[in-house]
C-alpha cells in the first residue's frame, strides 16, 4: 500500500480520536469539533485536488450543499427546491428524472431528507468519497 494511501486512511481515523478526547477529557464545544473537521476536509479536498485533480469536484459538491444548508429554511422539503437548482440547473451533474429518483429514494430511507439527497448526489457524481 502506497503511503498516501495509509494517510487518507487513517486521516479520519486520527480526527475521531481527536475530536472524542476533546470533548470527553477537554470539554470543548461540539460546534467548534464540526468547525475543525469541516476545515480538516476542505485540507484534504484541496490536498487531493493537487495531487490528482479529482478533488475540484468535491469542493464543489461541499459548496453547493454548504449553500443549500445555510439557505434553506423550514427543513428538508424546503431545501428540495434549493437542491435541484444546485444539481440540475447550476451543475449540469443530474437529469431531471435522476433528481427525481433521488428524491424518491431520499424520502425513503431514514433520516433527514437534505442529508439523504446530499449523500445520494454525492454518490452519483464522484462515488464513495462524494458521499462524506
Amino acid at each position: 500500500m502506497a503511503h498516501s494511501e495509509k494517510k487518507k486512511r487513517l486521516l479520519p481515523i486520527a480526527v475521531m480520536l481527536a475530536a472524542f478526547v476533546a470533548t470527553r477529557f477537554f470539554s470543548v464545544n461540539i460546534i467548534l469539533i464540526i468547525l475543525v473537521c469541516g476545515v480538516i476536509g476542505a485540507l484534504d479536498t484541496l490536498y487531493l485536488q493537487r495531487e490528482g485533480g479529482r478533488g475540484m469536484i468535491y469542493l464543489e459538491l461541499f459548496w453547493s450543499f454548504f449553500q443549500v444548508g445555510v439557505f434553506s429554511i423550514g427543513g428538508g422539503y424546503a431545501a428540495m427546491p434549493l437542491i435541484q437548482d444546485q444539481v440540475v440547473d447550476i451543475h449540469p451533474w443530474l437529469t431531471m428524472t435522476g433528481f427525481a429518483d433521488i428524491m424518491a429514494i431520499a424520502e425513503m430511507t431514514p433520516g433527514p431528507i437534505a442529508l439523504n439527497a446530499a449523500t445520494f448526489v454525492g454518490i452519483q457524481v464522484a462515488g464513495l468519497p462524494g458521499a462524506r
